[in-house]
């Protein structure tokens, strides 16, 4: 199969993207691209009409833009693009993943090779979480064509939508959140959901510093997740 990872972000997420590529992207063996959307309009209260931003500094080499709003509530359309940026360049099997994400490229290598389900993803009862996603051809020509990805739906939701009836496979290596699981060299975890730029240096750290230490009680990192924690402990009890 050929494989490309697709990384959902947004115009407004450079630093997010910074941290991917100087932590666990220069390991990725596959092809990637950031795809964001158009860049924001704003309200101009003055002349009672909406203009376009300032123009950003030019997209970087690796990123992609799609001619889809670039909105949080909006992501789903960027899945549409997605699958048919792929599709058009051969790809035969995507991985979507958030620009909040820290992925341990060796391990997915070997996950997907030995997994082949139209999707593999943590799922949640009618849909697979949007966190990490890995999809084959089928799936992405449905994807590519369904009108289930529109603005103001979920794009979990919506390509649970599209998808439903197809072969999906759950996997728990694909951490959802609500705050980062450890990924550490004793464990198999793949992926860690809302990792920011701090979490995903510490990330790295755990992984590759032999003398790393992940749960640095003085930091204010580990400060921030462990109350983030008992905080999600306290409101499940």
């Amino acid at each position: 199969m050929r494989t490309f990872l697709a990384i959902k972000s947004c115009n407004r997420h450079a630093d997010r993207r910074t941290a991917q590529r100087s932590t666990w992207l220069p390991d990725l063996e596959i092809p990637f691209h950031f795809f964001v959307g158009l860049p924001a309009h704003i309200p101009n209260s003055r002349l009672r009409h909406r203009r376009p931003q300032p123009p950003a500094r030019p997209l970087d080499a690796d990123v992609v833009q799609l001619a889809v709003d670039d909105s949080f509530k909006n992501i789903a359309p960027k899945i549409r693009g997605i699958a048919e940026y792929a599709l058009q360049n051969n790809f035969t099997r995507v991985v979507i993943v958030d620009d909040d994400v820290f992925l341990v490229p060796a391990r997915l290598a070997r996950f997907i090779n030995a997994n082949h389900a139209d999707v593999l993803a943590y799922l949640r009862p009618d849909y697979p979480q949007g966190s990490c996603c890995v999809y084959n051809v089928g799936a992405l020509e449905v994807l590519a064509t369904s009108d289930e990805l529109k603005d103001g739906v979920p794009d979990d939701v919506a390509v649970g939508r599209a998808l439903a009836g197809m072969a999906w496979t759950h996997t728990e290596l694909f951490q959802p959140g609500p705050v980062p699981r450890l990924i550490l060299p004793s464990n198999d975890f793949i992926t860690a959901h809302k990792c920011l730029p701090v979490a995903t240096h510490q990330t790295q750290h755990s992984m590759y510093s032999i003398n790393a230490m992940w749960k640095n009680h003085n930091s204010d990192f580990g400060k921030e997740n462990e109350n983030a924690s008992h905080q999600h402990k306290l409101q499940n009890t």
